[in-house]
């Protein structure tokens, strides 16, 4: 039999036992490994975008969309470091039921972050007709140095607070009834109301809780694993400025 027969003959050996088809394998097997893992970051930057949650790291390096001076109050309530380089401001309502969810994270991340950040609340009282009932009588608390403390009784008893209730709300958590009482009537309380309303309309606040973070802004209950991605964030590049 003439030799170019007998080659014909001859098995091929299948493409994927080859060296180089080895390489291919092993290459698609990684890309099949970590194509769910990509999808899945790519899906949580899309609803962290659509969300207001996200700020990429690159825009951090650019100046603010936000001057925080315009939301910073010093007669706010605040909590956390004097000399903090990361401030959050939050308009928040008492009557909406994902500013008291955030009301717990919130206070988690204050407590992680306690030398890093300071964190102040105004008022944005829009979710219903107590709100800003609500917010008289929390800037009242705040005169008598308690706001935190009115803070959480409020969230804690949330949907279950009437008018008549907030007048029996001094003596169960120790506020001084009488000053509380002229508080709620003080022409000057009214206009703190007003100044955190207009700072939310300067920021164009469309809904509570909003957060402006050093110029940026931030809408909804933002989870605390991305809350600690952004101070991170933030901590990295005024380390680097060190």
């Amino acid at each position: 039999m003439p030799k170019q027969k007998i080659d014909l003959l001859k098995k091929t050996r299948p493409w994927y036992v080859e060296w180089w088809g080895k390489i291919i394998l092993a290459f698609l097997a990684l890309f099949l490994v970590f194509l769910p893992f990509y999808f899945f970051q790519l899906y949580k930057v899309y609803k962290q975008f659509k969300s207001g949650e996200f700020i990429s790291a690159e825009a951090l390096e650019k100046q603010a969309p936000y001057k925080m001076a315009y939301f910073v109050d010093s007669m706010s309530p605040s909590i956390g470091a004097e000399d903090a380089k990361i401030t959050i401001v939050e308009f928040g309502d008492f009557n909406c039921s994902r500013t008291k969810e955030e009301a717990a994270v919130l206070k988690q991340v204050a407590a992680e972050y306690k030398d890093k950040i300071k964190v102040y609340w105004r008022n944005y009282p829009v979710f219903a007709e107590s709100s800003a009932d609500l917010a008289l009588a929390s800037i009242c608390a705040h005169k008598q140095g308690m706001f935190w403390l009115f803070h959480d009784y409020l969230f804690q008893n949330q949907g279950d607070i009437s008018v008549e209730k907030l007048k029996s709300a001094p003596t169960e958590l120790g506020l001084d009834k009488k000053k509380f009482e002229s508080c709620l009537s003080n022409p000057l309380t009214q206009a703190q109301i007003k100044k955190d309303y207009y700072a939310a309309k300067d920021g164009e606040v469309a809904g509570t809780p909003t957060f402006f973070v050093n110029g940026f802004k931030l809408q909804g209950a933002i989870p605390i694993e991305t809350w600690r991605e952004i101070i991170d964030k933030f901590i990295r590049i005024y380390e680097k400025d060190l």
